[in-house]
């Protein structure tokens, strides 16, 4: 919960007023354009994850753990390479 709270109201204006240094307080624009987004809980992560979100990250954490780490490193290597 303390990145919720780090993330603040969803309304920026209400951010502003709650908590003005909240990420959303400081960046969001209006409730569409609000900065960021977290979920409730974890579980509500997952469900909003596989509905809308990034439906290809199910498909990568079904991959085997030798091979996620193998991706893992591959990324971590290509952007220390390109940085």
């Amino acid at each position: 919960m303390r990145f919720k709270k780090a993330v603040g109201d969803k309304e920026p204006s209400e951010a502003k007023v709650k908590d003005p240094h909240s990420l959303r307080a400081k960046y969001g624009v209006d409730i569409i354009k609000n900065g960021f987004y977290c979920s409730d809980d974890p579980k509500a992560a997952n469900k909003e994850r596989d509905a809308f979100l990034f439906p290809f990250l199910k498909d990568l954490l079904n991959l085997s753990l030798s091979v996620t780490r193998w991706l893992l490193q591959l990324s971590l290597n290509s952007y220390f390479l390109l940085t």
